[in-house]
């Protein structure tokens, strides 16, 4: 999985902040309504004066609903194309 952040409005440079397999550690679905995936990433923003190394906890919370439309997209023609 990777996210990258950048600018909502207006242009910018993307920035990645966390790429890695997920395990299942990463993982939280035991209440079986919602998926919670938890990552640790490094921060959006970065100190020009010295380096940074804070690490940052990001929550994802995903309902059943949104978990379902993702495993979806992963059959839709596009996505077949790439693979």
């Amino acid at each position: 999985m990777r996210i990258s952040v950048r600018p909502a409005k207006r242009d910018g440079m993307s920035k990645r902040i966390f790429e890695s397999e997920l395990t299942s550690e990463d993982l939280d679905g035991e209440n079986g309504k919602e998926v919670i995936i938890s990552v640790t990433a490094g921060p959006i923003y970065r100190k020009a004066r010295y380096e940074d190394r804070s690490q940052y906890r990001y929550d994802i919370v995903l309902s059943a609903k949104e978990v379902a439309a993702i495993a979806g997209a992963v059959n839709c023609p596009a996505t077949r194309q790439e693979q």
